[in-house]
């Protein structure tokens, strides 16, 4: 049992020391970094991302006009991204493609408001309770 103690402790020493010097070297590491360097760094990391996402939206706007004129034809939405990816005028995923098509080709003109249908609750067959009754009711 105490050989079963002794090799528990060892290891959560272990582990420890593995904590601490990782934690010290990270410490290290962000201090002879300055902020702005990191913040630099971090900035070009994100601008790369973020010129995939303008390229793809420039890529849309330069076939929205094809779409549009698809969709009043009567094309699915999937039936036009297919075509544009096996012709090469588009490469990115369909989800992409339907989140440009709802912003630029899907939306209401700034002056119609959107056409809303308003139901009406159906009514229920059956019993209805009256508390007057009838006397014709009433034997």
């Amino acid at each position: 049992m105490a050989a079963v103690h002794q090799l528990y402790a060892s290891s959560i020493a272990t582990v420890r020391q593995h904590r601490d010097n990782s934690m010290t070297t990270a410490f290290r590491i962000n201090m002879t970094k300055n902020y702005t360097e990191t913040l630099s760094e971090w900035v070009k990391k994100r601008e790369t991302a973020r010129t995939k996402r303008d390229i793809q939206k420039i890529a849309f706007l330069a076939v929205r006009a094809d779409v549009k004129a698809a969709i009043e034809a009567g094309y699915a939405l999937k039936t036009i991204w297919e075509h544009m990816t096996e012709t090469g005028k588009i490469t990115y995923r369909y989800v992409t493609f339907l989140k440009y098509a709802n912003l630029e080709c899907k939306t209401v003109p700034p002056g119609e408001p959107p056409e809303q249908k308003i139901s009406q609750p159906a009514k229920i067959a059956g019993f209805t309770f009256n508390a007057i009754p009838k006397k014709e009711d009433l034997i």
